[in-house]
């Protein structure tokens, strides 16, 4: 991120948006636009050289996210090892073992018989063993099309949204 010319003034404004706060009573986060936008007004400069550090700003938080999402997938493929490991160092006991109990000064190992129902073929099972689960979902795009025809379509409407792209 510091490969960037960013004026100082814009770092205060970086802090601000990386230091959440909340409500202690609420719980909720506290807004601080009204600061930022109060911090922005008071940096000098023309409204071009604003832009271009804001801009900056929203690309370093953009490599921040790439670089976060590599972190957690790392960490995600590490923890897939540690269960894998548990699993084989689990295996290793039990064939070591092998059925019976021990006693050890740390620890104690013994067996307990646990019972669970495999489901060989689903298609088989009487229809007074399953569950049925029914999940209604709005179907945005239908919507949108019949707005668009100018139909009207109860509890829903066109909101109409401007997304600045910065290249």
């Amino acid at each position: 991120m510091k490969t960037y010319d960013i004026k100082s003034e814009f770092f205060s404004i970086q802090e601000l948006l990386e230091n959440e706060e909340f409500n202690e009573e609420t719980g909720e986060l506290i807004d601080n636009s009204e600061a930022i936008k109060q911090l922005l007004s008071e940096i000098e400069g023309e409204r071009d050289s604003k832009a271009d550090n804001i801009a900056y700003l929203i690309k370093d938080a953009h490599i921040s996210q790439l670089e976060l999402k590599v972190e957690v997938d790392r960490l995600n493929e590490r923890k897939k090892m540690f269960e894998r490991q548990e699993e084989s160092l689990k295996h290793l006991l039990d064939f070591l073992l092998n059925g019976e109990k021990l006693k050890t000064d740390r620890f104690t190992y013994s067996y307990r018989k646990s019972q669970s129902v495999h489901i060989i073929d689903e298609d088989l099972i009487p229809a007074k063993y399953l569950n049925v689960k029914e999940e209604i979902t709005v179907n945005k795009k239908l919507i949108k099309e019949a707005l668009a025809d100018f139909n009207e379509v109860a509890g829903a409407e066109i909101v109409v949204k401007k997304s600045l792209s910065v290249r």
